[in-house]
C-alpha cells in the first residue's frame, strides 16, 4: 500500500516540477506569500490586494487552464497559515476550527474564474476586517499582550482581573495598573469591548435571541448586557440588529 502512495506522490511531484520549470514567477511565490501574510496581519488592505494579484497571476500562468484547482488550493494554504496566526493571537481552537471550516466551504463554492478572483479579494478583506475588529489596537507591553490573549481565549466565560492575574503570575493590582496605563482603559472595559465586538457578529448575521447571546458571553443578565452594549456602541442590541437588517435589505 505504501508503495502505491509513494508512486502516486512521485508522479504528482514530477508533474509539478515539469509544469513549474518554465514559469520563472514561481521563484517569487514564497516571498510574495510571506509579504501577503505580513500585509494582512498589519491590516494593510491595498498592499495585501496587490500581493494577492501578483500571486493569482503566477498561479494562473502555471495552471494551464485548471485555474479552479490552482486558486482553491492556494486559498486553502493561506487559510492554514492564517489559522496558525489566529492561534498565536489567543483565539479559541473551536472558533478557529469553525472560522476555517466556513472559509473552506466558501472557497469550494467558487467554481468560476470571476468568483475565484473576486472571492480571493473578499477572503483577504474578511481576514483583515476580523483582525481589525478583534485585535485593534495591538499592544507592545508583554504583560498586556499576554492578558489580551487570555481574554480572547475566555470571551464566553466570566473574566475577572483576579483570575487573569493568577494565570499570569502577577498581582491583580499590578496587572490593573499596567493595563490602564498601557491600554488607556481598565481590563474590565477591555473585556466588555471584546465581548461586545463578538456579540455584534451574532446580532448581525444570526437570529439567535438576544437573551441567548447575553448568556453565551456570560453577562449576568440581559439588562446588563444591554447596558454594556449601549455604552460601547451608542445603541441597544435590538437597535443594532434592526439597523444591520435594514442595511442588508437596502444593500447599503
Amino acid at each position: 500500500m505504501n508503495e502505491h502512495y509513494d508512486q502516486q506522490f512521485a508522479s504528482f511531484y514530477m508533474r509539478d516540477l515539469e509544469l513549474s520549470e518554465p514559469h520563472k514567477g514561481i521563484m517569487d511565490y514564497f516571498r510574495l506569500q510571506d509579504e501577503l501574510r505580513t500585509s494582512v496581519l498589519n491590516k494593510d488592505l491595498s498592499e495585501a490586494l496587490e500581493h494577492l494579484k501578483q500571486l493569482q497571476s503566477i498561479l494562473l500562468n502555471r495552471a494551464s487552464g485548471d485555474y479552479v484547482n490552482a486558486l482553491q488550493r492556494f486559498y486553502l494554504s493561506q487559510m492554514v497559515l492564517i489559522a496558525d496566526e489566529m492561534k498565536q493571537m489567543g483565539i479559541s481552537p473551536m472558533k478557529i476550527f469553525c472560522f476555517s471550516s466556513a472559509c473552506i466551504d466558501m472557497i469550494y463554492s467558487w467554481t468560476e474564474k470571476e468568483d475565484l478572483i473576486k472571492g480571493g479579494e473578499w477572503f483577504i478583506q474578511t481576514l483583515i476586517r476580523h483582525i481589525e475588529e478583534r485585535f485593534h489596537p495591538t499592544y507592545e507591553h508583554p504583560l498586556i499582550r499576554q492578558a489580551v490573549k487570555v481574554v480572547n481565549q475566555r470571551l464566553e466565560d466570566v473574566v475577572e482581573v483576579e483570575s487573569i492575574a493568577r494565570e499570569l503570575s502577577v498581582s491583580p493590582s499590578h496587572l490593573a495598573k499596567v493595563f490602564r496605563q498601557e491600554a488607556g482603559m481598565t481590563l474590565k472595559q477591555f473585556c466588555h469591548s471584546r465581548k461586545v465586538a463578538e456579540a455584534k457578529y451574532y446580532l448581525h448575521y444570526s437570529f439567535v435571541p438576544i437573551s441567548d447571546i447575553s448568556e453565551r458571553f456570560s453577562f449576568c443578565n440581559q439588562s446588563y448586557f444591554t447596558k454594556v452594549f449601549k455604552e460601547q456602541t451608542g445603541m441597544t442590541p435590538l437597535q443594532y440588529r434592526r439597523q444591520m437588517q435594514e442595511r442588508r435589505m437596502t444593500g447599503a
